[in-house]
Protein backbone atom coordinates (compact mmCIF):
# COMPACT_ATOMS: atom_id res chain seq x y z
CA UNK A 1 0.00 0.00 0.00
CA UNK A 2 1.06 3.23 -1.21
CA UNK A 3 0.77 4.53 2.87
CA UNK A 4 1.39 7.27 4.86
CA UNK A 5 4.65 7.15 7.37
CA UNK A 6 2.53 7.52 10.64
CA UNK A 7 5.25 8.95 12.68
CA UNK A 8 5.52 12.10 10.19
CA UNK A 9 2.61 12.30 8.32
CA UNK A 10 3.13 14.05 4.47
CA UNK A 11 0.89 17.20 4.86
CA UNK A 12 -0.63 18.97 1.31
CA UNK A 13 1.50 22.03 2.50
CA UNK A 14 4.49 19.48 2.03
CA UNK A 15 3.19 18.56 -1.62
CA UNK A 16 4.89 20.15 -4.84
CA UNK A 17 2.79 19.52 -7.88
CA UNK A 18 3.48 19.64 -11.77
CA UNK A 19 0.30 19.75 -13.50
CA UNK A 20 0.27 19.48 -17.76
CA UNK A 21 -2.26 19.34 -20.12
CA UNK A 22 -1.56 19.28 -23.91
CA UNK A 23 -4.13 20.53 -26.07
CA UNK A 24 -2.75 22.29 -29.08
CA UNK A 25 0.36 21.16 -30.97
CA UNK A 26 2.60 22.91 -33.81
CA UNK A 27 1.54 20.42 -35.92
CA UNK A 28 -2.07 21.88 -35.93
CA UNK A 29 -5.37 20.83 -35.92
CA UNK A 30 -4.75 16.88 -36.88
CA UNK A 31 -3.10 16.89 -33.37
CA UNK A 32 -5.68 18.73 -31.48
CA UNK A 33 -7.09 17.32 -28.36
CA UNK A 34 -10.31 18.66 -26.59
CA UNK A 35 -9.94 17.41 -22.71
CA UNK A 36 -6.41 17.71 -21.15
CA UNK A 37 -6.43 21.12 -20.44
CA UNK A 38 -9.65 20.74 -19.07
CA UNK A 39 -8.91 17.45 -16.90
CA UNK A 40 -5.62 19.59 -15.86
CA UNK A 41 -7.56 22.47 -14.45
CA UNK A 42 -9.72 20.08 -12.86
CA UNK A 43 -6.74 18.02 -11.03
CA UNK A 44 -5.01 21.79 -10.21
CA UNK A 45 -8.65 22.39 -8.17
CA UNK A 46 -8.80 19.09 -6.89
CA UNK A 47 -5.27 19.51 -5.34
CA UNK A 48 -5.94 23.27 -4.04
CA UNK A 49 -8.98 21.80 -2.49
CA UNK A 50 -7.27 19.87 -0.70
CA UNK A 51 -4.87 21.88 0.82
CA UNK A 52 -1.88 22.25 -1.54
CA UNK A 53 -0.90 25.66 -1.83
CA UNK A 54 -0.98 27.37 -5.06
CA UNK A 55 2.30 28.80 -4.88
CA UNK A 56 3.26 24.48 -4.79
CA UNK A 57 1.07 24.08 -7.85
CA UNK A 58 3.09 24.67 -11.54
CA UNK A 59 0.52 24.58 -14.01
CA UNK A 60 1.76 23.70 -17.88
CA UNK A 61 -0.97 23.83 -20.13
CA UNK A 62 -1.51 24.59 -23.74
CA UNK A 63 -5.42 24.70 -24.08
CA UNK A 64 -7.48 24.55 -27.68
CA UNK A 65 -9.18 28.35 -28.05
CA UNK A 66 -12.48 27.10 -27.03
CA UNK A 67 -10.81 26.14 -23.60
CA UNK A 68 -8.65 29.23 -22.66
CA UNK A 69 -10.80 30.30 -19.92
CA UNK A 70 -11.07 26.98 -17.80
CA UNK A 71 -11.28 27.87 -14.02
CA UNK A 72 -8.12 27.98 -12.31
CA UNK A 73 -7.25 27.81 -8.72
CA UNK A 74 -6.84 31.45 -7.68
CA UNK A 75 -3.09 32.90 -8.26
CA UNK A 76 -2.36 30.05 -10.65
CA UNK A 77 -1.48 31.25 -13.93
CA UNK A 78 -0.54 28.80 -16.87
CA UNK A 79 2.45 28.44 -18.67
CA UNK A 80 2.58 26.47 -22.01
CA UNK A 81 3.26 22.99 -21.82
CA UNK A 82 6.66 23.05 -23.45
CA UNK A 83 10.16 21.39 -23.37
CA UNK A 84 11.35 24.66 -22.20
CA UNK A 85 9.58 25.25 -19.29
CA UNK A 86 9.25 21.07 -17.89
CA UNK A 87 13.11 20.03 -18.12
CA UNK A 88 14.38 23.29 -15.98
CA UNK A 89 11.25 22.41 -13.61
CA UNK A 90 13.40 18.98 -13.62
CA UNK A 91 16.70 19.56 -13.58
CA UNK A 92 17.01 23.11 -11.22
CA UNK A 93 13.53 23.86 -9.51
CA UNK A 94 13.17 20.59 -7.92
CA UNK A 95 16.96 20.58 -6.16
CA UNK A 96 15.78 24.02 -4.51
CA UNK A 97 12.35 22.96 -3.15
CA UNK A 98 11.82 20.97 0.24
CA UNK A 99 8.71 19.78 0.01
CA UNK A 100 8.58 16.04 0.97
CA UNK A 101 5.46 14.19 -2.34
CA UNK A 102 5.87 15.15 -5.37
CA UNK A 103 2.73 14.83 -7.78
CA UNK A 104 3.14 14.91 -11.58
CA UNK A 105 -0.44 14.58 -13.16
CA UNK A 106 0.09 15.05 -17.22
CA UNK A 107 -2.53 14.58 -19.84
CA UNK A 108 -1.62 14.65 -23.77
CA UNK A 109 -0.22 12.91 -26.75
CA UNK A 110 1.81 10.40 -25.96
CA UNK A 111 3.52 7.23 -27.91
CA UNK A 112 5.63 4.11 -26.78
CA UNK A 113 9.31 4.32 -29.02
CA UNK A 114 11.60 1.06 -29.05
CA UNK A 115 9.04 -0.80 -27.81
CA UNK A 116 9.29 0.13 -24.29
CA UNK A 117 10.31 3.53 -23.99
CA UNK A 118 7.26 5.83 -23.10
CA UNK A 119 7.34 9.41 -24.23
CA UNK A 120 4.43 12.45 -23.75
CA UNK A 121 4.56 14.91 -26.34
CA UNK A 122 5.14 18.77 -25.62
CA UNK A 123 3.18 21.51 -27.68
CA UNK A 124 5.49 22.50 -29.93
CA UNK A 125 5.44 18.82 -31.19
CA UNK A 126 4.98 19.00 -35.27
CA UNK A 127 6.35 16.45 -37.92
CA UNK A 128 9.98 17.55 -38.18
CA UNK A 129 10.18 18.13 -34.73
CA UNK A 130 8.57 15.61 -32.33
CA UNK A 131 9.46 17.35 -28.82
CA UNK A 132 8.60 15.15 -26.04
CA UNK A 133 9.41 14.42 -22.70
CA UNK A 134 11.11 11.13 -22.27
CA UNK A 135 9.08 9.44 -19.29
CA UNK A 136 10.81 6.56 -18.23
CA UNK A 137 14.49 9.06 -18.39
CA UNK A 138 12.14 11.50 -16.12
CA UNK A 139 11.30 8.98 -13.67
CA UNK A 140 14.97 7.20 -13.28
CA UNK A 141 16.37 11.36 -12.80
CA UNK A 142 13.06 11.20 -9.98
CA UNK A 143 14.97 8.23 -8.30
CA UNK A 144 18.04 8.84 -8.28
CA UNK A 145 20.77 10.10 -5.87
CA UNK A 146 21.82 13.45 -7.75
CA UNK A 147 19.47 14.89 -4.80
CA UNK A 148 19.83 14.56 -1.11
CA UNK A 149 18.00 11.32 0.19
CA UNK A 150 15.76 13.01 2.16
CA UNK A 151 14.45 14.99 -0.84
CA UNK A 152 11.34 13.39 -2.45
CA UNK A 153 10.32 10.51 -0.59
CA UNK A 154 7.07 9.39 -1.71
CA UNK A 155 6.32 10.30 -5.75
CA UNK A 156 2.89 10.35 -7.79
CA UNK A 157 3.40 10.55 -11.22
CA UNK A 158 0.29 10.10 -13.74
CA UNK A 159 -0.34 10.43 -16.74
CA UNK A 160 -3.49 9.81 -19.42
CA UNK A 161 -1.48 9.48 -22.63
CA UNK A 162 -1.96 7.16 -25.50
CA UNK A 163 0.97 3.99 -25.60
CA UNK A 164 0.50 3.03 -29.38
CA UNK A 165 3.80 2.13 -30.81
CA UNK A 166 6.02 4.33 -32.95
CA UNK A 167 6.90 1.74 -35.43
CA UNK A 168 2.91 0.75 -35.99
CA UNK A 169 2.40 4.67 -37.06
CA UNK A 170 5.54 4.16 -39.16
CA UNK A 171 7.88 6.29 -37.35
CA UNK A 172 11.13 5.06 -38.47
CA UNK A 173 13.36 7.96 -37.05
CA UNK A 174 15.04 8.30 -33.78
CA UNK A 175 12.77 10.80 -31.67
CA UNK A 176 14.71 13.73 -29.89
CA UNK A 177 15.04 13.06 -25.77
CA UNK A 178 16.34 14.64 -22.99
CA UNK A 179 19.65 13.05 -21.46
CA UNK A 180 19.00 12.69 -17.45
CA UNK A 181 21.60 12.55 -15.29
CA UNK A 182 19.76 9.90 -13.03
CA UNK A 183 23.02 8.37 -10.80
CA UNK A 184 22.02 5.07 -8.90
CA UNK A 185 18.06 4.71 -7.73
CA UNK A 186 17.82 5.73 -3.47
CA UNK A 187 15.80 3.33 -1.38
CA UNK A 188 14.86 5.95 0.59
CA UNK A 189 12.06 7.31 -2.28
CA UNK A 190 9.01 5.11 -3.09
CA UNK A 191 7.22 6.01 -6.66
CA UNK A 192 4.11 5.38 -7.34
CA UNK A 193 3.43 5.64 -11.40
CA UNK A 194 -0.13 5.13 -12.80
CA UNK A 195 -0.53 5.68 -16.91
CA UNK A 196 -3.66 4.64 -18.76
CA UNK A 197 -2.77 2.41 -21.13
CA UNK A 198 -0.30 -0.42 -21.73
CA UNK A 199 2.11 -0.61 -24.74
CA UNK A 200 0.16 -0.90 -28.01
CA UNK A 201 -2.88 0.91 -26.47
CA UNK A 202 -4.78 4.15 -27.33
CA UNK A 203 -6.48 5.55 -24.69
CA UNK A 204 -9.55 6.84 -25.17
CA UNK A 205 -10.26 10.85 -25.24
CA UNK A 206 -13.99 11.35 -25.57
CA UNK A 207 -15.60 14.73 -25.22
CA UNK A 208 -13.68 17.24 -23.02
CA UNK A 209 -11.73 14.84 -20.61
CA UNK A 210 -9.69 11.52 -21.00
CA UNK A 211 -11.36 8.67 -20.03
CA UNK A 212 -8.79 7.89 -17.99
CA UNK A 213 -8.67 11.38 -16.22
CA UNK A 214 -12.32 11.35 -15.62
CA UNK A 215 -12.64 8.13 -14.00
CA UNK A 216 -9.34 8.61 -11.78
CA UNK A 217 -10.35 12.13 -10.98
CA UNK A 218 -14.11 10.58 -9.95
CA UNK A 219 -12.34 9.00 -7.39
CA UNK A 220 -10.01 10.97 -5.60
CA UNK A 221 -12.77 13.20 -5.76
CA UNK A 222 -14.21 10.81 -3.49
CA UNK A 223 -11.46 10.12 -0.80
CA UNK A 224 -11.84 11.13 2.56
CA UNK A 225 -11.53 15.01 2.68
CA UNK A 226 -8.53 14.60 5.74
CA UNK A 227 -6.70 11.83 3.42
CA UNK A 228 -3.13 13.02 2.40
CA UNK A 229 -1.44 11.93 0.23
CA UNK A 230 -4.84 9.69 -1.15
CA UNK A 231 -4.36 6.21 -1.25
CA UNK A 232 -3.58 5.08 -4.34
CA UNK A 233 -3.81 1.77 -3.71
CA UNK A 234 -7.04 1.68 -3.43
CA UNK A 235 -7.65 4.09 -5.69
CA UNK A 236 -5.94 1.68 -8.42
CA UNK A 237 -8.28 -0.97 -7.33
CA UNK A 238 -11.63 0.89 -7.97
CA UNK A 239 -10.19 1.40 -11.45
CA UNK A 240 -9.81 -1.94 -12.06
CA UNK A 241 -13.12 -2.41 -11.26
CA UNK A 242 -14.11 0.44 -13.35
CA UNK A 243 -12.01 -0.45 -16.27
CA UNK A 244 -13.63 -3.85 -16.23
CA UNK A 245 -17.14 -2.75 -16.47
CA UNK A 246 -16.28 -0.56 -19.34
CA UNK A 247 -14.29 -3.11 -20.92
CA UNK A 248 -17.28 -6.00 -20.58
CA UNK A 249 -19.79 -2.96 -22.05
CA UNK A 250 -17.69 -2.59 -25.22
CA UNK A 251 -16.96 1.59 -24.16
CA UNK A 252 -13.07 0.64 -23.47
CA UNK A 253 -10.23 -1.34 -24.74
CA UNK A 254 -7.24 0.49 -22.53
CA UNK A 255 -5.91 -1.22 -19.59
CA UNK A 256 -4.50 0.97 -17.06
CA UNK A 257 -1.30 0.33 -15.64
CA UNK A 258 1.23 0.78 -12.99
CA UNK A 259 4.50 0.68 -11.87
CA UNK A 260 5.19 0.75 -8.31
CA UNK A 261 8.80 1.40 -6.87
CA UNK A 262 9.33 1.02 -3.27
CA UNK A 263 12.97 0.31 -1.60
CA UNK A 264 14.12 -0.11 -5.61
CA UNK A 265 11.87 -3.28 -5.63
CA UNK A 266 9.69 -2.42 -8.55
CA UNK A 267 6.53 -4.22 -9.09
CA UNK A 268 4.76 -3.69 -12.44
CA UNK A 269 1.34 -5.15 -13.61
CA UNK A 270 -1.90 -4.15 -15.39
CA UNK A 271 -4.66 -3.50 -12.98
CA UNK A 272 -6.60 -6.56 -13.87
CA UNK A 273 -4.41 -8.30 -11.81
CA UNK A 274 -5.91 -7.26 -8.59
CA UNK A 275 -9.11 -8.97 -8.78
CA UNK A 276 -10.00 -12.81 -9.19
CA UNK A 277 -11.71 -14.02 -12.19
CA UNK A 278 -14.94 -14.54 -10.12
CA UNK A 279 -14.68 -10.88 -9.80
CA UNK A 280 -14.89 -10.18 -12.99
CA UNK A 281 -18.38 -10.70 -14.27
CA UNK A 282 -19.84 -13.24 -17.05
CA UNK A 283 -20.27 -12.72 -20.32
CA UNK A 284 -22.77 -10.32 -21.24
CA UNK A 285 -23.84 -11.64 -24.56
CA UNK A 286 -24.22 -14.89 -26.18
CA UNK A 287 -21.96 -16.08 -28.73
CA UNK A 288 -21.85 -14.13 -31.81
CA UNK A 289 -24.01 -15.87 -34.65
CA UNK A 290 -21.32 -17.04 -36.94
CA UNK A 291 -21.40 -19.99 -39.38
CA UNK A 292 -18.28 -22.26 -38.65
CA UNK A 293 -17.03 -21.26 -41.36
CA UNK A 294 -16.50 -18.24 -40.71
CA UNK A 295 -14.88 -18.88 -37.45
CA UNK A 296 -12.25 -21.34 -39.02
CA UNK A 297 -11.96 -17.98 -41.31
CA UNK A 298 -11.07 -16.22 -38.56
CA UNK A 299 -8.85 -19.08 -36.86
CA UNK A 300 -6.98 -19.19 -39.83
CA UNK A 301 -6.00 -16.03 -39.75
CA UNK A 302 -5.08 -15.61 -36.28
CA UNK A 303 -2.82 -18.41 -36.98
CA UNK A 304 -1.19 -17.14 -39.54
CA UNK A 305 0.18 -14.26 -36.99
CA UNK A 306 3.46 -14.96 -35.43
CA UNK A 307 1.98 -14.56 -31.85
CA UNK A 308 -0.26 -17.46 -32.20
CA UNK A 309 1.70 -20.28 -33.51
CA UNK A 310 3.81 -21.56 -30.21
CA UNK A 311 2.17 -22.82 -27.39
CA UNK A 312 3.77 -20.45 -25.10
CA UNK A 313 3.10 -17.11 -26.72
CA UNK A 314 -0.39 -18.09 -27.35
CA UNK A 315 -0.44 -18.18 -23.89
CA UNK A 316 1.12 -15.33 -23.30
CA UNK A 317 -1.25 -13.73 -25.07
CA UNK A 318 -4.40 -15.12 -23.80
CA UNK A 319 -3.16 -13.47 -20.69
CA UNK A 320 -2.86 -9.77 -21.73
CA UNK A 321 -6.61 -10.01 -22.31
CA UNK A 322 -8.93 -9.17 -19.48
CA UNK A 323 -9.29 -11.73 -16.72
CA UNK A 324 -12.40 -12.54 -17.70
CA UNK A 325 -11.60 -13.87 -20.72
CA UNK A 326 -8.53 -14.91 -20.17
CA UNK A 327 -9.52 -17.00 -17.23
CA UNK A 328 -12.50 -18.58 -19.62
CA UNK A 329 -10.92 -20.22 -22.40
CA UNK A 330 -10.51 -23.55 -22.35
CA UNK A 331 -6.95 -25.19 -22.85
CA UNK A 332 -5.98 -27.46 -25.88
CA UNK A 333 -2.33 -28.74 -26.77
CA UNK A 334 -3.61 -28.25 -29.89
CA UNK A 335 -2.93 -25.22 -31.69
CA UNK A 336 -5.89 -25.30 -34.24
CA UNK A 337 -8.21 -26.09 -31.08
CA UNK A 338 -6.96 -23.82 -28.71
CA UNK A 339 -7.34 -20.90 -31.31
CA UNK A 340 -10.95 -21.48 -31.91
CA UNK A 341 -11.27 -22.03 -28.12
CA UNK A 342 -9.86 -18.51 -27.52
CA UNK A 343 -11.64 -17.01 -30.39
CA UNK A 344 -15.46 -18.64 -29.39
CA UNK A 345 -14.77 -17.18 -25.60
CA UNK A 346 -13.90 -13.37 -27.26
CA UNK A 347 -17.17 -13.83 -29.38
CA UNK A 348 -18.83 -14.24 -25.77
CA UNK A 349 -18.07 -10.98 -24.50
CA UNK A 350 -18.55 -7.41 -26.03
CA UNK A 351 -15.82 -5.64 -27.79
CA UNK A 352 -13.69 -9.44 -27.24
CA UNK A 353 -12.50 -9.86 -30.70
CA UNK A 354 -11.77 -6.16 -31.16
CA UNK A 355 -9.49 -6.76 -27.89
CA UNK A 356 -7.61 -9.87 -29.33
CA UNK A 357 -7.08 -8.06 -32.12
CA UNK A 358 -5.47 -5.31 -30.75
CA UNK A 359 -3.39 -7.86 -28.69
CA UNK A 360 -2.20 -9.50 -31.53
CA UNK A 361 -1.32 -6.35 -33.53
CA UNK A 362 0.46 -5.20 -30.35
CA UNK A 363 2.32 -7.89 -30.32
CA UNK A 364 3.11 -8.62 -34.07
CA UNK A 365 2.88 -5.60 -36.01
CA UNK A 366 4.49 -4.79 -38.72
CA UNK A 367 3.92 -8.64 -39.78
CA UNK A 368 1.23 -8.82 -43.16
CA UNK A 369 -0.49 -11.32 -41.73
CA UNK A 370 -2.11 -8.38 -39.08
CA UNK A 371 -3.39 -6.85 -41.52
CA UNK A 372 -5.00 -10.07 -43.09
CA UNK A 373 -6.31 -10.94 -39.59
CA UNK A 374 -8.02 -6.77 -39.47
CA UNK A 375 -9.24 -7.51 -43.09
CA UNK A 376 -11.01 -10.73 -41.96
CA UNK A 377 -12.59 -9.21 -38.87
CA UNK A 378 -13.49 -6.08 -40.74
CA UNK A 379 -15.26 -8.75 -43.06
CA UNK A 380 -17.07 -10.60 -40.57
CA UNK A 381 -17.86 -8.79 -37.31
CA UNK A 382 -17.27 -5.08 -39.02
CA UNK A 383 -18.18 -3.28 -35.59
CA UNK A 384 -15.63 -4.81 -33.47
CA UNK A 385 -13.01 -2.89 -34.61
CA UNK A 386 -15.03 0.87 -34.78
CA UNK A 387 -13.82 3.11 -32.09
CA UNK A 388 -15.27 2.73 -28.14
CA UNK A 389 -18.38 4.84 -27.86
CA UNK A 390 -18.58 8.02 -26.18
CA UNK A 391 -20.21 7.79 -22.96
Amino acid sequence: MFALDTTSAITPAETFAIVGGVESHAAGPAWDLDGPAVDAARFARWLHGRGVPVANIVLLVSPLEKNRDLAWPGGCSPEPAAREKLIPLLHNTLRTRHERLLIFFWGGHGIVHGGETRRLFFTEAEKHNRANLDLNGMLGLLRGNQWPPEAWPKQIIMADACANLAEREGWTEKLPGETYSAGEPLTSREQFVLLAARPGEYAANLKQTGLFSRELLTDLEQRPAGEWPPDMEVITKKLVARFESLREQGFARQTPTYFWSRDWRTNERTLGGFLPSAQTGLPTSAPGALLFRDKTDLRDALLACPSLRGEHSRDDLRLNLRPAIANSVNYSRNASAQTLNLLETCLRYPGGIGELFEVVRGTDWPDPAVDQLEQTIRRLLPRELLPPASL
